[in-house]
């Protein structure tokens, strides 16, 4: 939501009609907490409390602009056509479709279709399968899982002006991940029940709200990496803190939490990143960013740093990790006597599947947005280390475990340029961060990076939750470092302005 403080207060009052039509639509004698629940009210009752968050934030901003005043920000913001590009190409796709998806039951067959073979094509496919199967995926489902995060992007870069708003969203931001760790921690089902009136899928490992405990991990050294930024804010922001103590020790404690929930997931790759975090990313924020008349007195902060490594040490040594134990003991087992770990031969497979036909195949306008799961079973079955003693495929992988391939199997060369322009820009700005003066925009670009590197170890980017993470993160880092606004001088006011604004 971007606009004015009166343009936050009358949508939150569209919202709060749309939580009591929400209660309208709900089915009589309806246990409360079941499924039908969560559908009418979950959106509305989100949106709404992003509103106040909207309006609380826009509340007494003197820069706060009307949505016409943002056109033109949004317009210069290169993100903003990114995204645009990327959701035509998939429109176009599933409008030029090459093959349609039959499904019944548990099975499907894919019938081919005339299209336009120089035009992006994709396949069209059901948007949700099932309840038995929910593995319903097509471009329209890709676009929503997009559209989101970007949209909210594009909401924070044009219409929040203050640092001090980001600040304050990621302080909710990072105890609201502590509040979901504790959850998850005490949470942890196996193939029964549901999470949040949705069936748990077999051969799943929930984490609390998360189906995949790698899922889990990734949200939390996110917001790791927020409590770590805001730590550098506030010790920047006050000299005398490194004495006195203050906020920054409060962000650091939450850190230290956010890096035992990723422990507590087991996830090794995102243990792996996280300790690139803590480890790599933060030494340099510190001995890079930092100002050189608070990095001049760093006594204190290395004996904070000490503390820090200690408690975070002891934490791994009284935890119980025999989950994780096994984890790594099998998958160094496996890298040496195969040289490969388990999700090898699913790369291989999308490897073949983005490359079939060579030159005059898929590769260049890729097999459609949302295809993966539909079109790479046969490219599956043809690894022997994924067939069952018969040679057929004993168990189908409706994701990748490597989302930079299956990208490219999906969008083509052709659907990646839009996508790795929008990467350029990013490492481009993130290279900006590597200057003294701004410690906090360093965690954050450090991330992004840790963050591609996972991407090609798991598939994570398509779980909106994470993008929507992401994306604050994105829009908090570009405010750090914009220079038009870490520069902007105050308005000048009259003085019966500034009455005015004192008297509220």
């Amino acid at each position: 939501a971007i606009g004015d403080f009166k343009t936050q207060i009358f949508a939150t009052v569209l919202w709060a009609v749309g939580v009591g039509l929400g209660f309208w639509f709900v089915p009589a004698n309806t246990p409360f907490g079941t499924d039908p629940w969560f559908n009418a009210l979950a959106f509305p009752v989100a949106a709404i409390f992003g509103q106040f968050i909207s309006a609380w934030l826009l509340h007494r901003d003197i820069r706060s602009r009307s949505a016409l005043d943002s056109l033109g920000d949004l317009i210069r913001f290169p993100l903003f056509w990114v995204g645009l590009a990327l959701f035509l190409y998939f429109a176009i796709q599933d409008w030029n479709a090459w093959g349609k998806v039959v499904e019944r039951d548990l099975f499907w067959r894919i019938i081919q279709q005339d299209h336009l073979s120089w035009l992006p094509n994709g396949l069209r496919a059901p948007f949700e399968s099932e309840e038995r199967d929910p593995g319903g995926m097509n471009a329209w489902r890709i676009i929503l899982i997009f559209a989101g995060p970007w949209m909210m992007l594009c909401a924070l870069r044009v219409g929040l002006q203050r640092r001090r708003g980001y600040i304050s969203l990621a302080w909710i931001s990072i105890l609201t991940a502590c509040a979901v760790a504790a959850y998850g921690f005490t949470h942890q089902p196996v193939n029964w029940g549901e999470v949040l009136g949705y069936k748990i899928p077999l051969c799943s490992s929930p984490f609390g709200v998360f189906i995949y405990r790698n899922h889990a991990g990734v949200y939390f050294y996110l917001q790791a990496s927020l409590a770590i930024a805001l730590a550098f804010w506030h010790y920047r922001r006050d000299q005398e803190s490194s004495s006195k103590g203050g906020p920054h020790l409060v962000a650091i404690f939450i850190a230290m939490i956010l890096f035992l929930a990723v422990l507590l997931t087991y996830s090794v790759a995102a243990l792996g990143m996280a300790l690139g975090l803590v480890f790599l990313v933060t030494p340099l924020a510190y001995f890079i960013g930092m100002p050189i008349r608070i990095g001049q007195s760093w006594g204190s902060a290395t004996i904070t740093l000490v503390v820090v490594v200690i408690a975070l040490g002891a934490m791994i040594t009284t935890s119980k990790l025999t989950d994780l134990q096994k984890k790594l003991s099998q998958k160094i087992e496996l890298a040496t006597s195969k040289g490969a770990d388990s999700r090898a031969p699913y790369r291989q497979a999308t490897w073949e599947m983005a490359t079939a036909g060579g030159a005059s195949g898929k590769v260049w306008l890729g097999w459609g947005a949302g295809s993966f799961r539909w079109a790479s079973p046969s490219f599956q079955a043809t690894q022997k280390e994924l067939q069952d003693k018969e040679g057929k495929l004993e168990l189908r992988a409706t994701y990748a475990h490597c989302d930079w391939l299956q990208i490219l199997a999906e969008w083509g060369i052709i659907g990646m340029i839009p996508l790795l322009a929008g990467v350029v820009y990013l490492l481009m700005t993130s290279a900006s961060s590597l200057i003294r003066g701004t410690p906090e925009a360093i965690p954050l670009a450090g991330v992004l990076i840790l963050f591609g590197v996972h991407m090609y170890m798991d598939f994570i980017c398509w779980f909106t939750p994470l993008l929507f993470s992401l994306a604050f993160i994105v829009a908090a880092m570009i405010a750090f470092l914009d220079e038009e606004m870490r520069g902007r001088k105050k308005p000048k006011l009259s003085l019966k302005e500034i009455g005015k604004i004192n008297a509220v």
